[in-house]
């Protein structure tokens, strides 16, 4: 298991987020009970890894192969700081939104 490069999946009752190591199996069963899940996207934990609700989602990965972050926990913990705050930046070559 890489924990450094994670798949970020979209839980279907839209209670949060499942984590997952990138390219690893999910349990069907389990999967099917969160009302499914989508694939959002694969990223890098980066300086989240630091963190000590970074280390309470590894344990989960360890011990069941995934965690289950709600949108608020998600937020603080994966996203880059210029997304959490809500306002937008200059990307190159592209001006910030008004």
């Amino acid at each position: 298991m890489d924990p450094s490069h994670i798949d970020v999946f979209l839980a279907g009752n839209g209670d949060g987020y499942v984590i997952a190591p990138a390219g690893c199996a999910l349990p069907v069963e389990e999967m099917r009970a969160l009302g499914g899940i989508c694939h959002g996207w694969s990223q890098d934990v980066g300086e989240a890894v630091s963190r000590p609700e970074w280390r309470a989602m590894r344990r989960d990965i360890e011990a069941c192969g995934y965690s289950i972050v709600s949108d608020a926990d998600f937020a603080a913990l994966l996203l880059p700081p210029r997304l959490q705050s809500g306002k937008a930046t200059a990307i190159a070559g592209y001006p910030a939104a008004a």
